[in-house]
């Protein structure tokens, strides 16, 4: 019976590939959705708790593995940046606009700024670092990188600076939205000093996810030791990656089924909406993360990064309202981060524009 074969590697797929055939278009992604019915149901995230483990146990100060170091020095970082990152009176003294727009943001700017004067130097240190890295602090051998974006830039200076360039050519801008709660947003002067933090945050998570990938993970999460709700996280609602049970049909796990949480006492198939994570510019799939991963850490003797990744999940700005706003709207994320519906993803593996950053 004759064959046809095909070089090994082509640019695109044979003609009669099923996925490349004329009427491709017609073919359906199959979805299930189910009603969670279990004793663990936390999700989206409920439990609020998210104190850091004391340091009590010179087994505990040590770090465990290089790759600790590595992604602790990550949060110590952007800790610095969202706590530098702060916004004067003067920046908005010159904006123009409709007088209402740009007197609130102006006056949302002095209050804070008011009540922080005096307490500047407070800002050179956070005790959830200091705490965690007493015995063996983490200092970056090349800085803290992020901290040479925290620069205000006016209107009109917005894309001229091009050192910049890719804080606005991969993001839209604020400045011309239709919105007045995103064009006249007090932290637009310094938009993309946020968008350099949101970029060493998904870089982080990138780093982080990597380092999770293990077998001792997995057999872990599987094992009584891990609790309820983690395995069930892992496996129905993980935004990143989630594990396979391989008694149940491909269609009706991982990405093809859908568990709906349902709001507490009600009959109604009305979604659970999550609370918001402290730090704004987490989504609430990644706080959620953040607590399983800590959660794990911790029992697994790695306490001073568990105490990191809930202190990333602390971390708050300067008018944190604000800057929620701007994430949830889309402005403090790349381009490629959003589909074609203007959906986020959940993470983006590499980007070889983010390499060069």
């Amino acid at each position: 019976m004759p064959t046809t074969s095909y070089p090994k590697y082509i640019s695109q797929p044979p003609d009669d590939h099923p996925y490349w055939r004329n009427n491709h278009t017609k073919f359906e992604r199959i979805r299930s959705i189910v009603k969670y019915d279990g004793s663990y149901d936390n999700h989206p995230l409920r439990t609020w708790s998210n104190a850091c483990v004391e340091l009590d146990d010179y087994y505990h100060i040590d770090w465990q593995e290089d790759g600790d170091t590595d992604l602790a020095q990550m949060v110590l970082d952007i800790c610095e940046a969202a706590r530098k990152g702060v916004l004067r009176p003067l920046y908005w003294e010159y904006i123009d606009g409709p007088s209402e727009y740009v007197l609130k943001a102006r006056d949302a700017v002095n209050c804070v700024y008011a009540n922080l004067r005096g307490h500047f130097e407070d800002l050179n240190s956070c005790s959830a670092c200091t705490s965690n890295h007493a015995y063996e602090p983490l200092v970056s051998v090349t800085g803290n990188r992020i901290l040479s974006y925290n620069i205000a830039i006016q209107p009109e200076d917005y894309g001229q600076i091009a050192s910049f360039n890719y804080y606005v050519n991969h993001y839209r801008n604020p400045w011309i939205s239709p919105n007045p709660v995103i064009a006249f947003n007090p932290w637009n002067v310094k938009i993309t000093y946020l968008r350099r933090i949101r970029i060493d945050i998904l870089q982080f998570f990138r780093q982080l996810i990597d380092y999770m990938f293990t077998t001792e993970f997995r057999d872990w999460v599987d094992s009584p030791r891990g609790a309820g709700d983690m395995r069930h996280y892992f496996y129905h609602h993980c935004p990143f990656y989630r594990f396979l049970d391989h008694h149940t049909p491909l269609m009706f796990q991982g990405f093809s089924r859908d568990c709906l949480h349902t709001e507490f006492n009600t009959q109604s198939w009305t979604r659970r909406s999550p609370t918001p994570p402290r730090n704004p510019l987490l989504t609430a799939e990644e706080d959620e993360y953040l607590h399983h991963i800590g959660s794990y850490l911790e029992n697994q003797d790695h306490q001073r990064l568990a105490n990191s990744l809930r202190h990333l999940r602390e971390v708050s700005f300067f008018l944190s309202s604000h800057v929620r706003s701007l994430f949830n709207n889309g402005y403090l994320d790349p381009d490629y981060i959003f589909d074609g519906h203007n959906n986020r993803r959940a993470i983006v593996w590499s980007s070889e524009d983010d390499a060069a950053l």
